[in-house]
């Protein structure tokens, strides 16, 4: 019998319309993320697709980075070793 987990649901994960301020707020730990990014604070009201673009980054590997270091790479909790299968994780 599969094992019984939460849907994960794609409206709880960070997008780039999401202002810096936002997402700071809600995942804390994002903004290690934001540094590593050099996003300074006089950016945390813009939202992350505009502070991507103006460093010269592509807003989508802002955001994936971001939504790495909430939710980790789901990927991996199927097979610690890195070999990935192409479609969903199978449970012995």
């Amino acid at each position: 019998m599969p094992e019984n987990r939460e849907m994960f649901r794609f409206d709880q994960m960070i997008h780039s319309h999401m202002t810096v301020r936002e997402v700071m707020q809600r995942w804390p730990g994002t903004s290690e993320v934001f540094d590593r990014f050099g996003f300074r604070s006089v950016c945390h009201d813009c939202d992350v697709q505009t502070v991507a673009s103006r460093q010269g980054l592509p807003p989508a590997d802002v955001v994936l980075a971001l939504n790495l270091a909430v939710f980790g790479d789901p990927a991996a909790e199927c097979d610690p070793a890195g070999e990935r299968e192409p479609a969903v994780c199978r449970r012995a």
